[in-house]
């Protein structure tokens, strides 16, 4: 048991930097992974939410509410007016 307490002694430091270096990279990872998603659909009563909409150069773009003040506008490029 001696021989145990007295490597980790000599070790202590590095099992600490090990255990934050790789808590880091996982939250790292977890915050990409979360950033990639595209958020969830949301319905809200009335407005333009889920319909196509075009820009003054004829780029078409499906609105897609993220929350009831917020749309995201996903741009959809087989509808556009040329």
């Amino acid at each position: 048991m001696s021989k145990f307490i007295a490597w980790l002694n000599a070790h202590i430091l590095s099992l600490i930097i090990a255990a934050v270096v790789i808590s880091s990279v996982y939250s790292i990872i977890n915050l990409v992974e979360i950033t990639r998603r595209p958020p969830d659909t949301n319905e809200f009563k009335g407005g333009i939410q889920n319909h196509l909409l075009w820009s003054n150069k004829g780029e078409c773009f499906f609105v897609r509410p993220f929350s009831s003040e917020t749309v995201n506008l996903v741009r959809v490029e087989d509808c556009d007016r040329k």
